[in-house]
């Protein structure tokens, strides 16, 4: 997994989209944002029309795709990791459930499939929503794109589609650069995400949503790597009662932790945890 095949997921000029309904929401959240580079529709039985062309599988786009979104079955999602390994994609979206979150050996053994069918291709997720690029002008994001085209703004972290979506529509005059969904974070984590976009000038700050962090130490390290290139975070963390660490676990497999270890750090770190969506943004 190197930078340069996630900035091709970041910031795609050529989208494959994989599947119905979802796949069709994805295709208008493109055009409002004004995405301008290709857009390949991949369905295994839908026909062509005049305006819209289906390939049969991942093996017949006429390029290598530098994102994918990925709304198919969850059993059918490592095969299709295969085949985008196999055209050298810049990487994909798992919008698909089932998979670590559901803490059952099915839904283990789909993530295991994934992770060693994927190779080392970037992806969000499974169980995610996607994300936008308002700087570069592309959203593999099957709802509302809700925001204008920036220069300058914050990134947005979440591993909740619902609350990225919801902060979205917030009334305040936050100028949103990135909104990036990671779900269960099996290969793309949060602090994967900050690493790589303290390097970006466009962006500045962050703002997070989180369940659980997958790397503590990475997690800490991705965080003094912002701080040193003056670009605060502010975050909400889920889990800081017995009920909402239920929660998460369920939501995303995340394990809360211990919350007064984590506050810790964050007054450490120069983090701000907040205690709502309000508050954050």
């Amino acid at each position: 997994m190197t930078a340069s095949r996630i900035a091709r997921l970041l910031a795609p000029r050529s989208i494959a989209l994989v599947g119905g309904a979802w796949a069709d929401a994805v295709a208008n959240a493109s055009r409002a944002i004004g995405y301008t580079g290709e857009i390949w529709r991949v369905h295994p039985k839908r026909p062509s029309t005049s305006d819209t062309r289906y390939f049969r599988s991942i093996d017949d786009l006429p390029g290598s795709p530098d994102a994918t979104f990925v709304a198919a079955p969850n059993t059918e999602v490592p095969n299709i990791a295969a085949a985008l390994v196999q055209r050298e994609a810049g990487g994909f979206v798992c919008f698909a459930a089932g998979f670590s979150e559901t803490g059952t050996e099915r839904g283990q053994h789909l993530t295991r499939d994934l992770e060693e069918k994927a190779g080392t291709l970037p992806f969000f997720g499974p169980n995610c929503y996607g994300l936008i690029n308002f700087f570069d002008g592309a959203a593999l994001w099957p709802d509302q794109v809700v925001g204008a085209r920036r220069d300058r703004g914050v990134a947005l972290i979440c591993q909740s589609g619902t609350i990225a979506l919801n902060l979205l529509f917030n009334q305040r005059s936050l100028p949103i650069g990135y909104v990036l969904t990671v779900g269960n974070q099996t290969r793309l984590a949060v602090e994967d995400m900050i690493d790589l976009l303290a390097d970006d000038d466009r962006v500045t700050a962050f703002g997070l949503y989180v369940e659980g962090v997958k790397d503590s130490a990475r997690f800490a390290r991705a965080v003094e790597k912002a701080r040193s290139v003056h670009k605060p975070i502010a975050m909400v963390k889920a889990g800081r009662t017995e009920a909402a660490a239920r929660t998460a676990h369920s939501h995303t497999g995340a394990l809360a932790g211990a919350d007064a270890v984590f506050d810790s750090f964050c007054r450490q770190a120069g983090v701000a945890r907040c205690d709502s969506l309000a508050t954050l943004c």
